[in-house]
């Protein structure tokens, strides 16, 4: 009974899987072939489906060039997303390999932004598969691949690294939310998006519906047959974890003769993140030991953590284990084993060792070549200094030389206006002696034509006596000629009294 039910089970499941496969077969039919979906907001108050999740936000119309795009306008530094419609959801696995395309960015902002490195711009969220994967946006033209190495875990197993090939798969094939974040200022910001699409990839999409497929069937089938395990106790522990305290799937003992006996790398105190691709942390126990037992020869993909904090993967092939026969059967191989992993850990102990011994050589050669630059630096300075002295030096000596030169030009210049002054003082003293000289001179002559007028003066005033003496005389004579007396003699009184006469005009000349 308890048979039957199962294979019904795994029949249900099987059926809903190829109803979803064809469904999305005939929806690909309707569209473009490399295109899977797409909007492009030609009018701004029609969405096309688009709607919007936080608080204060409500669809606005942006102005200017954004008036074609879908914008949004909020207040205050609280999150909020714009929402994909169902187009852009559900059974979406062959976008793996393409490419989700949209621009994006800010109308109008104020206040601060927040910083973009720390939030995730755009999410893909599978609520059935317990997965959410995040990257970050840009402003403008955006191009993100579907790949793992582009998105990071946000919710699931492997939180803050890169996705599995398993989960993206699921994320991809169970895609129930697909959101852009619009808030990225601390005060109010009018956001906008633009010509959302999501192509097809490149990979053969039957090869990946069938990697789904069985993925999920070898769970099913599981629940059907005798389950083994691969011979590890585990157990959950809290642990520290880069800084913060997680719930961790722990390896607590090895048994004995079990597969997990023969890796070389698992060991007691390891953490078990992943089991074919599935996250650990969020699961109880009966289903993380539902999902590493199965069918005695199948194998089993772990992602497994050391404490330190070092990822590996390692596959087990289930096997069925006596607990009574495993100890005697294996003794000897586990012992062996055991010696070769001890060895191995004394081989990596003291490749540790060399590598650290390495590492202190580089660092002691580092501080070596940072010492000798320092003192190259300070030797330079030295020098810079030093020249820079001398510099001076020569240039204090240039200005002394330079001012004792301006002094001698002075000097000469002033002992050049002295001898000038010198030389014009004993011009004008020899200018004033000339001219006293000169009145001097002058004076003389001055005088003398004073004496020499006095003279001349001093004789007409003689000869003016001599006239009167000679008019006198004129007169006696005429009256002597009157009587008749010496005729002879007064001629000559007359050629006397001429002669006096030009004598006195003579001297008025002169004077």
């Amino acid at each position: 009974m308890h048979s039957c039910t199962c294979r019904m089970r795994v029949g249900i499941v099987l059926q809903t899987w190829c109803v979803l496969l064809l469904s999305a077969a005939a929806q690909a039919k309707d569209v473009d072939p490399g295109i899977i979906a797409e909007s492009k907001f030609y009018v701004a108050d029609k969405p096309d489906g688009w709607h919007l999740e936080g608080e204060s936000v409500q669809f606005k119309e942006a102005p200017g060039r954004f008036v074609h795009a879908l914008s949004a306008f909020s207040r205050g530094p609280k999150a909020w997303d714009f929402c994909a419609p169902k187009k852009f959801l559900g059974n979406v696995v062959r976008a793996y390999g393409g490419v989700l395309r949209f621009q994006f960015g800010f109308a109008t902002h104020t206040g601060k932004e927040l910083d973009h490195a720390a939030l995730w711009g755009i999410r893909l969220r599978s609520e059935s598969a317990g997965l959410e994967l995040g990257a970050h946006v840009r402003f403008g033209d955006n191009e993100i691949p579907l790949l793992e190495e582009k998105w990071t875990v946000l919710k699931g197993s492997g939180k803050g690294h890169n996705p599995t090939h398993s989960q993206i798969l699921l994320t991809l094939t169970k895609l129930s939310g697909l959101y852009i974040r619009g808030s990225y200022y601390t005060d109010s910001q009018l956001s906008w998006i633009d010509e959302v699409q999501l192509t097809v990839g490149n990979h053969n999409v039957d090869h990946l519906h069938k990697r789904v497929k069985n993925h999920l069937h070898k769970h099913v089938k599981s629940n059907t047959r005798e389950k083994v395990g691969v011979g590890m106790v585990l157990g959950y522990t809290t642990a520290d974890v880069r800084g913060s305290e997680k719930r961790m799937l722990t390896v607590k003992r090895i048994v004995d003769g079990g597969p997990a006996q023969t890796s070389a790398v698992i060991e007691a105190g390891d953490f078990v993140l992943e089991v074919d691709g599935v996250g650990m942390a969020e699961m109880t126990m009966q289903t993380a030991a539902e999902h590493i037992s199965g069918d005695s020869g199948t194998t089993l993909s772990l992602a497994m953590m050391k404490p330190s904090g070092v990822r590996y993967f390692e596959t087990l092939t289930r096997a069925a284990i006596d607990p009574e026969l495993a100890s005697e059967a294996l003794d000897r191989k586990a012992k062996a084993e055991r010696l070769r992993r001890q060895e191995e850990r004394e081989r990596m102990r003291a490749e540790a060792a060399r590598r650290a011994e390495e590492e202190a050589q580089r660092r002691k050669e580092e501080e070596l070549r940072a010492e000798q630059e320092r003192q190259r630096i300070e030797e330079e300075r030295i020098r810079r200094e030093e020249e820079e002295a001398e510099r001076k030096r020569i240039q204090e000596a240039e200005e002394t030389e330079k001012k004792r030169k301006e002094a001698e030009e002075l000097k000469k210049e002033r002992d050049r206006l002295q001898r000038e002054q010198r030389q014009r003082d004993k011009d004008a003293a020899t200018r004033r002696a000339l001219e006293a000289e000169r009145r001097r001179q002058e004076e003389e002559q001055q005088g003398e034509a004073e004496k020499a007028a006095a003279e001349k003066l001093a004789e007409k005033e003689q000869r003016e006596r001599g006239k009167d003496a000679a008019g006198t005389l004129t007169a006696h004579r005429q009256d002597a000629g009157e009587r008749g007396e010496g005729g002879q003699v007064g001629k000559k009184g007359e050629e006397r009294t001429a002669e006096e006469a030009r004598g006195v005009e003579e001297d008025r000349n002169e004077l």
